[in-house]
């Protein structure tokens, strides 16, 4: 008399069968997570040059949600009117005027010392992209051309 499995093929089969039906099933928006592309806010990195440490501005890529979130970056998710939440489209696209590097006076800052001692720091003038400029409050203007003489 034989007191082992008959089939442990089909034992096997069954059980893995039923190992895969317990799995987590994808849902409709991780299959959406994945579809879409986000400009995603890298985190800075530590540099070191000589004995000081400092932190490097952080990088924006095309990335979709779920990376971003796995190399620790920002995102941020729009609601459409029609209630879906969907990623917010990225910055509508520069046109070459205003990536072109201007002059830029930007606007005083209100500085205080102690309680009552307040006066305005006028900043100097800047050369930075129009677009930079105008996001920071500041005025483009053009300098005056000074023609050269001959004597």
């Amino acid at each position: 008399m034989r007191t082992g499995l008959r089939h442990p093929t089909l034992v096997f089969m069954l059980a893995a069968a039923l190992a895969a039906g317990c799995l987590p099933q994808r849902s409709a928006a991780a299959e959406a997570d994945t579809a879409q592309e986000v400009s995603c806010k890298l985190p800075g990195e530590i540099r070191s040059m000589g004995g000081h440490s400092m932190m490097a501005a952080g990088r924006i890529v095309q990335t979709t949600p779920a990376d971003c979130r796995q190399r620790g970056g920002e995102y941020t998710v729009a609601e459409t009117p029609s209630g879906t939440a969907s990623a917010a489209s990225p910055a509508s696209p520069v046109s070459a005027d205003d990536r072109r590097i201007v002059s830029c006076s930007l606007p005083p800052e209100t500085r205080q010392l102690g309680e009552k001692a307040r006066y305005k720091h006028y900043r100097r003038s800047i050369r930075t992209t129009r677009s930079d400029c105008e996001n920071r409050g500041g005025k483009v203007y053009v300098p005056r051309k000074v023609k050269a003489t001959r004597k």
